[in-house]
């Protein structure tokens, strides 16, 4: 009760992402219309752009779910969702926000990354559109998008943002088989996720752990 409005608004999207890996449905047409209510109160900040896209990206989770037939190659975003299947009484449909409404949501963050000048949280923004147009067949749109993103920020100095865009590209090369170019791309993640390792040889077990779970697909593609 008397958190701040971000550090609430963090609790609430924590919670929405508990909700869908427990598959906790009943939880979501309640969540959710207090996280957009509050975030549309929240001033721009770095935290307000995070937590914008994190809402996205649960969103996406949930839209992705409903999908019988998914992509053998989804965006990178989707790999962190849990592996869960709603079935046709779980979630009317009409209380999942459509891709479009995600796509606005998104939209936002990066209007006011453009406005706050701050260079990776635009380059977030775009690579989140890019996945949006992935998962909706934009191919061509999510690769200019994912470049564009890429364009906003150093492998050097933001190693775990640019092998994030660079797999992204690697797989929508894939799906128009551009074998050439998707290697060209998988190779840089590649490169760049070799750095990123050097930084955790002093890090913790788990969270080495951790990173490579979730970087194992980069290397298998």
């Amino acid at each position: 009760a008397s958190a701040s409005p971000s550090v609430a608004t963090q609790a609430q999207l924590n919670l929405l992402s508990l909700a869908i890996q427990t598959q906790h449905w009943s939880l979501i047409p309640e969540l959710l219309p207090k996280i957009q209510t509050r975030l549309a109160q929240l001033p721009p900040s770095r935290s307000t752009l995070t937590a914008q896209l994190k809402l996205a990206q649960n969103l996406m989770c949930l839209q992705s779910a409903q999908n019988s037939e998914p992509s053998p190659f989804p965006s990178p975003l989707l790999e962190s969702c849990p592996a869960v299947t709603l079935s046709e009484n779980a979630l009317q449909g009409a209380q999942i926000p459509a891709w479009s409404e995600i796509q606005n949501v998104v939209s936002v963050a990066l209007k006011q990354s453009q406005g706050l000048e701050d260079r990776q949280s635009e380059a977030n923004a775009l690579g989140y559109l890019a996945a949006i147009a992935q998962q909706t067949g934009r191919i061509s749109e999510a690769q200019a998008l994912t470049e564009q993103a890429l364009q906003k920020i150093s492998a050097f100095d933001e190693p775990e943002l640019a092998y994030l865009w660079q797999w992204q590209l690697g797989r929508l090369h894939q799906l128009q088989g551009k074998e050439k170019e998707a290697i060209a791309a998988y190779t840089l993640s590649f490169g760049t996720l070799q750095s990123l390792r050097r930084d955790l040889v002093a890090a913790d077990s788990d969270i080495q752990f951790t990173f490579r779970d979730s970087v194992e697909p980069v290397y298998r593609e």
